[in-house]
């Protein structure tokens, strides 16, 4: 049986920042998984904490007992969500769910509608299109970049301060851990993501009465993943509305209808900060580079202050994309060069490269580059010693 629980009552009379820790139990192996910011509010349930528990014991088979409250309502979705997972990925399935009590919670009395802000293209969108019913974003710590990386995080933190001043709004600044669960037991993107947005969320229910997770995809290309139509709203009871905010609207078309947004130009990022260049986007993974040409082709790459690298056919064709989904960003801005830019026949021919390469081929390269991205960092680390020693 797998086991959650609260190892400690949320302190908020301390000078330091509020921190939460769950403990999830999964055989002789504990996670103790924790969430931290000055939002946070005291639950009256563990729901913040259930579904980190989900993937290990969707996995093994292996019921989950709750050392706690639940909302019955919130459980019921959860089960949900288990029913969804076990139809649309292999090697998971429904498992029973047990807490030590119930409770059905009243409507929230907050009207506070808040989006998951990440600066990037789908967070801005969103943002940006429900700005008259917005009065919060979240901004999260631990997710898309490292915990140990301080300056790409002190950039976006920043950036997401400066968004929030102009348009009036509050931001809250969240730091947690629970991609270790995740990344256990299953793919981050794939299974997980959701599922951590889901914890953030429910830990700020009650100061927040609806949250909007920003959608990757339109609502026509919805496809089992990790964040989804099927799957988000089913976190949801009484106290706390979780909207998957999907709409018409591809990423291309979100694109062209952020370049004319002067805080896109200025705080746009998408960069995984793979790199470890410590730049705000490094301009050279593929992600960059996919929007890149994206605002390339509508003609304000040039003014974007957040990609300070250039852009050539040769950066995109060398781009690698491992899975079919990512073809679809590559067709997509295909058919806006095409559309935009049609003379442009040396970015379209890399496009098509990038985009007809073979999966295994691009998966191939992938693993020597990275195998090469190793291999120069502890050349650099070994020669960083012998500098040292010789000093």
């Amino acid at each position: 049986m797998i086991l959650v629980s609260q190892l400690h009552a949320l302190n908020l009379n301390s000078n330091q920042v509020p921190r939460i820790v769950y403990r999830v139990q999964v055989g002789e192996r504990s996670f103790d998984l924790y969430i931290q910011s000055s939002s946070l509010v005291e639950q009256p349930g563990l729901e913040a904490a259930l579904p980190l528990a989900l993937l290990p014991a969707m996995r093994s088979g292996e019921p989950i007992h709750v050392q706690g409250a639940i909302s019955e309502t919130f459980l019921g979705g959860v089960k949900e969500v288990m029913e969804h997972y076990a139809s649309s990925f292999e090697g998971f399935t429904v498992v029973p769910i047990s807490a030590d009590s119930y409770y059905r919670t009243e409507a929230s009395a907050s009207s506070r509608k808040a989006s998951f802000f990440s600066g990037g293209v789908d967070s801005f969108f969103s943002l940006l299109k429900g700005r008259a019913e917005l009065t919060d974003i979240i901004t999260i710590r631990g997710f898309d970049m490292g915990l140990k990386d301080q300056v790409r995080w002190e950039k976006t933190r920043a950036s997401a301060q400066a968004v929030a001043d102009e348009l009036n709004i509050q931001l809250h600044e969240v730091e947690c851990n629970f991609g270790t669960i995740i990344k256990a037991y299953g793919k981050w993107l794939e299974h997980g993501h959701g599922i951590a947005l889901a914890c953030v969320a429910r830990s700020l229910a009650g100061l927040l009465g609806e949250v909007r997770v920003p959608s990757s995809d339109s609502l026509e290309g919805q496809v089992p993943w990790g964040s989804s139509i099927f799957t988000d709203p089913k976190y949801s009871d009484e106290r706390l509305e979780i909207v998957h905010d999907a709409c018409a609207a591809n990423r291309v078309d979100k694109t062209v209808y952020l370049g004319n947004e002067p805080l896109v130009l200025k705080y746009l990022r998408v960069c995984p900060g793979s790199r470890h260049d410590e730049l705000y986007n490094c301009c050279r993974c593929e992600k960059c580079l996919r929007t890149m040409v994206s605002l390339y082709a509508i003609g304000v790459l040039d003014y974007m202050e957040a990609f300070p690298l250039p852009l050539t056919p040769r950066l995109v064709a060398n781009a690698l994309y491992t899975s079919s989904l990512h073809r679809m960003f590559a067709n997509e801005n295909v058919e806006l060069m095409q559309r935009c830019r049609p003379d442009d026949v040396a970015m379209i021919k890399a496009l098509e490269v990038q985009r007809d390469r073979p999966l295994w081929r691009a998966k191939m390269l992938m693993k020597l580059r990275r195998k090469r991205g190793h291999l120069k960092r502890k050349i650099t680390k070994l020669m960083k010693r012998l500098n040292i020693v010789a000093d």
